[in-house]
């Protein structure tokens, strides 16, 4: 297998397992993360149920804050004194017409009924969050590594979400062979939308796979993934979601996580 115009001949290509040969890039970070203890405390870890419950308390405050504007609207309107008529008002789910207006229905009650549901979902978070990160450590001995990722310059929209395109490689990987990369993509002036959402399809930076998605040409262990702009750190904990090592998923790291 070979990179044809980009890469020597005689330079060996990157085994099916790239991971499995790490070199140290970050000898203070990986030695932090060598212990369950010092990668628990280094990585920002969201489960489904956390992400459900930011979810969830986003939609709940939403909807209270357009109950209490809607409330105070009508009292104003209908110069009715809020202290005495505010929190009448503010459960009304029925129009002037005497119908349950679905709006009014929503806005009050499902910030009600969402505090049960996010005690359930922060007690399911607490009791599986330690065997969940314990499992993400066990991954990152086996076969994981610390990833440095580069912004290729190309831009990317995913999720109505505009970013950029960034590249990295398995330790083993040749430095000049993710700047040959680089170079390559940034040639090409623009990746398909619909391929890029296709292989990152968890979203910006929580998911990367291998750069041969993009272009058939591009060698074993050179990685891509999609970050939003404003990310200042793009260094990543990449753990391989298979046995294959075609897709990798990113954790990020906690601030002041001494990265050298």
């Amino acid at each position: 297998m070979s990179y044809p115009g980009y890469y020597p001949d005689e330079m060996p290509m990157t085994p099916s397992t790239p991971a499995s040969t790490s070199q140290s890039r970050y000898p203070q970070l990986e030695s932090i993360l060598r212990t369950e203890d010092g990668f628990k405390r280094s990585i920002r870890y969201t489960s489904g149920a956390d992400t459900a419950l930011i979810a969830i308390l986003a939609l709940a405050l939403l909807g209270v804050f357009y109950n209490v504007l809607t409330t105070l609207d009508s009292l104003d309107k209908q110069k009715l004194p809020w202290g005495e008529y505010f929190w009448e008002m503010l459960f009304v789910v029925r129009n002037t017409s005497g119908n349950i207006d679905p709006i009014f229905w929503a806005t009050v009650w499902l910030p009600i009924i969402a505090v049960p549901l996010m005690l359930i979902l922060l007690i399911v978070s607490k009791v599986t969050r330690p065997g969940a990160i314990r499992k993400v450590y066990e991954q990152y001995c086996r076969a994981g590594f610390v990833a440095d990722l580069m912004s290729t310059g190309v831009s990317v929209n995913f999720n109505n979400s505009t970013g950029l395109l960034c590249l990295f490689t398995a330790p083993n990987v040749p430095p000049d062979w993710a700047q040959s990369a680089i170079q390559h993509l940034r040639n090409q002036g623009s990746v398909s939308t619909d391929t890029l959402s296709g292989a990152v399809i968890s979203g910006f930076g929580k998911e990367a796979v291998q750069a041969k998605v993009v272009d058939p040409s591009l060698p074993e262990g050179i990685y891509i993934t999609g970050q939003q702009k404003n990310n200042k750190s793009l260094v990543r904990i990449a753990v391989p979601k298979g046995n294959d090592y075609t897709r990798l998923k990113l954790w990020p790291l906690k601030k002041n996580v001494p990265i050298a």
